[in-house]
């Protein structure tokens, strides 16, 4: 009946339950934070392990990567599940679920684990105040009766807290707004173009 019943996340699902004490399917929104959880665990786990040794990134692929990786952490918060639970799970897709499967994931074992480790650290070190920023930004477009995020403030977030554009936006949907994607990249494009501007003053004074 769910592609998370098979045994490819049984025991990663069984595993969130025990850590968390919520119980799969009794809840809508805490079944979601678990399938994403298991989900992007497991391909972060493959990603990292694979021959090419992907790693996050601000670019390319490596960002693909490291959206996942931050998804994934801010969904094991709201089952409040921490560091730990996350590098346990994906030692059981690792040593468990593909171990003769797929045996490059248990030669780079250390590597995944490392990997995941620092991404996991970056982003739970400002995770906590970027929610907060969230909360504030999401209570002052409510206050002004407001049914979008500003494009600036989703910036703000990705510029400040390393919040990618994708989780402001599920953010705001969770709370029934939306996000002015074309705002974000202005202010993007804006700040690029500060960069660029304060590259070239330098290579003048050089």
């Amino acid at each position: 009946r769910d592609v998370y019943q098979i045994d490819l996340f049984a025991p990663v699902i069984a595993y969130i339950e025990k850590v968390s004490g919520q119980k799969y399917n009794a809840d809508e929104k805490m079944t979601r934070s678990m399938r994403i959880l298991a989900d992007h665990t497991r391909t972060s786990v493959m990603l990292i392990g694979d021959a090419a040794k992907l790693v996050p990134a601000n670019a390319g692929a490596g960002y693909v990567l490291r959206r996942l990786i931050r998804r994934a952490v801010r969904h094991a918060r709201t089952l409040n599940l921490k560091k730990d639970d996350i590098l346990k799970i994906a030692t059981i897709f690792i040593d468990e679920i593909y171990k003769n499967s797929y045996p490059l994931l248990t030669s780079n074992r250390e590597f995944i684990l490392n990997e995941l480790t620092k991404e996991i650290e970056r982003f739970e070190s400002t995770l906590e105040n970027g929610m907060k920023e969230f909360k504030k930004i999401l209570d002052t477009a409510r206050s002004e009766g407001k049914k979008e995020i500003e494009g600036k403030d989703a910036f703000y977030l990705y510029d400040t807290f390393g919040f990618p554009l994708e989780l402001t936006t599920e953010l705001a949907e969770e709370e029934g707004l939306k996000v002015d994607e074309e705002g974000f990249k202005v202010s993007m494009e804006e700040q690029k173009q500060k960069a660029r501007d304060s590259q070239n003053f330098s290579a003048k004074l050089n």
